[in-house]
């Protein structure tokens, strides 16, 4: 261990509601699916009909198994090398693990396929795509993306009793 994660270490055995005040940052971020899991994209404004797939995509995925990786001292910096040691540690299972890194890499895709075409459009890359724009297989996995990102954050929600 690192003189860093040493320290890190030392801080989370002292002060306990760090970890809860990082599960309730990551469950801020809401992912984009509507009550019929439907997507759900901006309603107005510059980005309307989009959605941004930083912020309600990989952000709470990527804040979610942050916390708990730290939650059990896994100090992984690796996004997918942290769900390999949180099934591991027994905190998820294979399959939780499975479904979060194909959320992972599935919305890595589309944002990397859109940052493509906008740059080859002359225009500068964002992270909001309109998903009427992407195909229904890519819509499909998206939403079953968010699902997974949805079960995790639940997961967040129980451990660390956030209402």
């Amino acid at each position: 261990m690192t003189r860093v994660t040493e320290f890190i270490s030392e801080c989370l055995d002292q002060r306990q509601s760090f970890l809860r005040d990082m599960a309730e940052t990551s469950v801020l971020h809401e992912t984009p699916l509507g009550f019929f899991k439907q997507l759900v994209v901006e309603k107005s404004g510059d980005h309307k009909n989009q959605l941004n797939l930083k912020v309600n995509g990989l952000t709470p995925l990527v804040d979610a198994v942050r916390t708990l990786a730290l939650g059990q001292k896994i100090f992984e910096t690796n996004t997918l090398d942290r769900l390999s040691a949180l099934v591991e540690g027994g905190i998820l299972s294979q399959g939780e693990a499975d479904d979060l890194r194909d959320a992972f890499n599935v919305i890595m895709l589309v944002r990397i396929r859109h940052h493509v075409n906008v740059i080859a459009r002359g225009r500068e890359p964002d992270n909001y795509i309109n998903p009427a724009e992407i195909s229904i297989i890519q819509r499909t996995m998206l939403k079953e993306a968010f699902k997974a990102i949805d079960k995790l954050q639940r997961i967040l929600k129980t451990r660390y009793d956030i209402k």
